[in-house]
């Protein structure tokens, strides 16, 4: 799915042209595109919460944000049109979850997703998933560990940590990701365990991690999907 706007620009008749991809599409030049140059906002998909450990009353780790960047220049002068993917979020569930998908603006710039958290560790802190650490210039943000309900950092909002009771520790919080419309997406919370722990509530944006499943006298809660990713191309063009 895409969506194109337009915003009318400064002086000299211009018109800013906005097309938000959140499902996997092709974007076509313009014939009246103004300097050959497109910027580019997108962000990977989410990695998956992890799911809280049966035998030690701990929670699973958030998943990590995906990769992403802002306002990052492209040069189209010898391309017509380009193929644009957008990463799927990492699943959750049981274990220590998936990873979110790739996304990507043809072979000219290539976002990978957030890594899934771990499932809850005995007598430790489970390891958040984090933010791809290649395939472009931008900055990851982590899921927050599991066991002590601690959320994570995000670009646009960290997830909330889940909560603890006695010694059972909440999922952590899922990072957060891009928000890049008013459809604000949220990553899915980790389940609750039975009458115990919370489930850490995922990020918002798109691209941020989901929340690790909490933990309650031996039963273990789900993680939460990673949500998926997308990609925003913006363009002047002649009024």
């Amino acid at each position: 799915m895409s969506n194109l706007s337009d915003f009318v620009g400064g002086g000299g008749g211009l018109i800013l042209r906005r097309q938000l991809f959140t499902a996997n599409g092709t974007w076509t030049k313009s014939a009246d595109i103004v300097g050959d140059q497109v910027f580019i906002t997108a962000i990977g998909g989410g990695g998956g919460g992890g799911s809280g450990l049966s035998v030690s009353s701990a929670g699973g780790a958030g998943g990590g944000a995906g990769f992403w960047v802002t306002s990052f220049y492209v040069d189209v002068s010898a391309t017509s049109s380009e193929t644009v993917s957008v990463g799927a979020g990492g699943a959750g569930g049981a274990g220590d979850s998936g990873s979110g998908g790739v996304s990507s603006f043809g072979s000219i710039l290539s976002l990978s997703g957030g890594t899934g958290g771990d499932r809850g560790q005995s007598g430790e802190f489970s390891k958040p998933g984090s933010g791809s650490s290649s395939g472009g210039g931008g900055a990851p943000t982590n899921g927050g560990r599991g066991f002590d309900g601690a959320g994570g950092a995000g670009g646009s909002g960290g997830g909330s940590g889940g909560n603890e009771e006695s010694s059972d520790g909440g999922g952590g919080g899922g990072a957060g990701g891009l928000v890049l419309d008013a459809s604000e997406k949220k990553s899915n919370n980790g389940a609750d365990a039975a009458q115990g722990s919370k489930g850490g509530g995922g990020g918002y944006g798109y691209g941020s991690g989901g929340g690790g499943g909490g933990n309650f006298s031996d039963i273990s809660g789900a993680g939460g999907a990673g949500a998926s990713g997308a990609v925003l191309v913006e363009w002047l063009e002649k009024a």
